[in-house]
């Protein structure tokens, strides 16, 4: 499985909302591997929010490539604040 694009960016917590800090990162290989994958990041990070999968098949070779879009949330104040990493 291959990371073939990365962008990430970044909302602030305030008083009233929770901060977030989002992925879109864009995979390509099997979707065995893919599944695999999200499952484990879901696992290891319980305040990570998987927001969207597209996949679609690319030709010739069959991969897959996904588009994937997860957003890890931060309590205002809370450990990995901005201000607090």
């Amino acid at each position: 499985m291959r990371v073939t694009s990365l962008s990430s960016s970044v909302r602030d917590a305030t008083p009233q909302t929770l901060g977030r800090q989002t992925f879109a990162v864009t995979l390509q290989g099997s979707y065995g591997n893919m599944k695999r994958r999200i499952a484990e990041l879901i696992e290891r990070n319980p305040s990570v929010v998987v927001e969207n999968v597209k996949l679609r098949r690319v030709l010739p070779s069959g991969d897959l490539q996904g588009e994937i879009v997860f957003s890890q949330l931060q309590a205002p104040g809370g450990e990995g604040a901005p201000g607090n990493r």
